[in-house]
Order: C-alpha cells, then structure tokens, then sequence
C-alpha cells in the first residue's frame, strides 16, 4: 500500500493501482487498500470496480464515512440515485453537519421522494460552508420540485372536474335475449326447422297465392315432367 500511495504521489497512477491490489491480495482485510483502488477507479471512471472496492471498504469499517461517501460519488457516475443516496444517508448519520451529505440527499431524493429531498435542500441552503456551485444545484433542485407538485396539483384538479362517463346498461336476467332472426331460424325440439320465411313488415299479402284451408290440392300440378328423350 506505501509503495502505491509513492506512485500515485508520482502521477502513475497504473502503478499504484498494481500496489494497492497487491496489498488486499496479502490482506483482503485491509480497508484502506480497497479505499485506494476505489479512487483510482474514480479517477478512471471505472465505476463498476469503483463500487466493488468501496463497497469491501464500508463492510470492513462500517464508521469511515469518506469510505461511504466515495462510494455515493461511485454510484452517482454509474446514475444509481437510490444507491447514492443511501451512502449520502450513511456519511449524513455519521457527519450530520458535512454539508456535501446534505446536498447529496436533496439532489438524489428529488424524484422518489421529492418532499424529504426539499427538506434537505432547504437544509443545505442554510448550512455555514455550503459551496456555491452546490447552492446554485440546490435552489434548481427546489424549484425543480415545486413545479412538478404543482403540475400534479393541476392534473389532479382536472381530473376532478371532468364528467364522468355513464354506466353501461345491465344485462337481462338470464342472459341477453337471442335476436328474433336467429330464434327464428332454430328449430323446434324433435322437430325440423320452418321452412317459411317471416313476410317483411308492412308487405301486403295475396290471399290467392295461400291455399285455404281444407282445400284440395291437384296431385297432377307439382308432378314433374318426363325428361325429354336423348337425341339420336
């Protein structure tokens, strides 16, 4: 680990990064180590590795709050706000006056949880030593939340003004009633299906063209003709 912090003093940072994996191979247990590769994989913006080696770092020593801290700002380059967030909570529980912690939760809470991240901005804004860049973040940040409460207020608002649409209608008991052309064509129980069609509405009906009733019928009229012989 000393031989890494030397190359790193050097600007080589390659070389460090090689030192700093070498001493938690011979101690995995040796939470600065993993510190070190964390901030060279920061500075690389390898964030993936970033996360792994300050995540080992916070299991190791549960009280380093840096160790929580870079470890949000790991989380921020890889945009896992719920992760940065919980590290901002860790270093906020242990440094309750460091203000960057503070800032930390206004900014990542600002779309799950907009109201807690407004309690944090406000919070930020009075802190003695909040940097101005950050200020400037956090006044956009409540401003940024006041307007989207207020386009909800609006939506919320017409949707409670808006008419209602009316029911549809309840089905009959014992189902919807068959259509008279499709209970027409069904034929009786045991029986064969009348073959007469319904006359339309409103037409007139010859009384000649029905026969009466009891009258005879001439077996000859509906008898059918010889078929005619083949042509020789």
């Amino acid at each position: 680990n000393n031989l890494g912090m030397i190359a790193m003093k050097q600007g080589d940072l390659r070389g460090a990064l090689g030192e700093f994996e070498k001493a938690v191979k011979l101690d995995p247990s040796f939470a600065p180590g993993h510190m070190n590769i964390g901030a060279v994989a920061l500075h690389y913006r390898d964030y993936k590795k970033a996360e792994t080696a300050f995540q080992t770092a916070t299991k190791l020593d549960t009280t380093n709050w840096q160790a929580h801290l870079y470890y949000a700002y790991a989380h921020e380059g890889a945009h896992d706000t719920d992760g940065a967030a919980r590290e901002y909570a860790a270093v906020h529980k242990l440094r309750p006056d460091y203000a960057v912690a503070e800032f930390g939760l206004c900014w990542n809470l600002k779309s799950a949880r907009p109201k807690v991240a407004r309690a944090h901005c406000q919070r930020f804004m009075t802190m003695s030593g909040a940097p101005q860049d950050l200020l400037a973040k956090a006044k956009t940040a409540v401003a940024t939340i006041d307007m989207m409460a207020k386009i909800k207020a609006q939506q919320a608002a017409a949707q409670a003004q808006a008419p209602k649409a009316a029911p549809a209608p309840a089905p009959a008991k014992g189902g919807a009633a068959a259509p008279a052309a499709l209970t027409a064509a069904k034929a009786p129980a045991g029986g064969k299906a009348d073959a007469k069609a319904d006359p339309k509405p409103g037409a007139k009906v010859d009384p000649k063209a029905a026969p009466k009733s009891g009258a005879k019928v001439d077996p000859k009229a509906g008898a059918a003709k010889k078929p005619a012989k083949p042509a020789k």
